[in-house]
């Protein structure tokens, strides 16, 4: 999928920054993220991790500023 973004964001001359990690502990200072996008994600997290998840996004979103987009089912 990152592979994928990269070679759309590359055709599109998109300078993003694209990074793999877990839910639970995203490789990000706290507050250093403007926008976090979870797509089709979190239905699949473990009812007990989905709460430890989002707190983790919190930690990391810009505070007063930050957002969240989050579609699922």
């Amino acid at each position: 999928a990152l592979g994928h973004a990269r070679r759309k964001a590359r055709r599109r001359g998109l300078a993003v920054q694209l990074d793999r990690g877990y839910a639970d502990e995203l490789p990000y200072a706290d507050g250093s993220v403007d926008v976090v996008l979870s797509s089709f994600m979190l239905h699949l997290v473990p009812a007990d991790q989905r709460e430890p998840a989002l707190r983790e996004v919190r930690r990391v979103l810009r505070p007063g500023g930050g957002a969240l987009h989050l579609v699922d089912i």
